[in-house]
């Protein structure tokens, strides 16, 4: 995982264990796509320089040292009265209502035309369409 910069998390997606994402220290960006969803101890733990956690309303569980003790990562959600704003205001982690979010991955892409990809700079492909 020491690349990945981005993760938008499937739907499905309940809980996150003490592994998932633990010393991913590329990570930048997660968004959260569940309706509800748990954080487990340490899941973030390591990962120094993320910065967004989007859609936080889902959240209903942080276990302990769910995220870096000094961490810069800021909780996006859509109300202020939930169990993602109470955590964040209680461990000094910014909480924002406006989620204009502007995040960069990839430095450069390659598209080709023939067959519908793109070529990421960093690593995998990225299907498209070609606009008429």
């Amino acid at each position: 995982m020491s690349n990945i910069e981005y993760v938008a998390l499937p739907n499905n997606i309940q809980s996150l264990s003490h592994t998932s994402f633990r010393n991913g220290s590329s990570l930048i960006f997660v968004e959260m796509n569940s309706d509800k969803i748990a954080i487990g101890r340490n899941a973030f733990l390591g990962c120094i320089n993320l910065r967004t956690l989007l859609n936080t309303d889902s959240i209903t569980t942080i276990e302990t040292n769910a995220f870096n003790k000094y961490s810069k990562v800021m909780f996006y959600g859509d109300i202020k009265s939930n169990y993602a704003y109470e955590y964040a205001k209680e461990n000094r982690i910014n909480f924002s209502t406006n989620k204009t979010v502007t995040a960069y991955f990839y430095i450069e892409i390659k598209l080709y035309k023939t067959n519908n990809t793109a070529n990421l700079a960093n690593g995998g492909s990225l299907s498209y369409r070609v606009p008429n």
